[in-house]
């Protein structure tokens, strides 16, 4: 069992939730939703993992994920 986050970014919104097969969870989501979803997270654990812990670590996800996107998009523009 994994704990996963799928995210919608330009809605700002995040899914926290619990599957053995997170990126088969993803793929449902998607086939019910035209947003652009990404599997952000994968933290390999249980329903012991609390949704209040999970809120807890999703701001410095959050911000690795923005500054990997900053790193991406200075490696493009320098590839450019």
């Amino acid at each position: 069992m994994s704990v996963y986050i799928i995210t919608d970014r330009a809605a700002g919104l995040a899914k926290i939730g619990y599957s053995q097969t997170p990126k088969k969870r993803l793929t449902m989501l998607r086939t019910s939703s035209a947003a652009d979803l990404r599997l952000e997270a994968v933290i390999p654990g249980d329903a012991a993992i609390t949704h209040k812990e999970l809120l807890d670590i999703l701001p410095a996800i959050q911000a690795a994920r923005r500054a990997l996107e900053a790193l991406e998009q200075r490696a493009a523009r320098l590839a450019a």
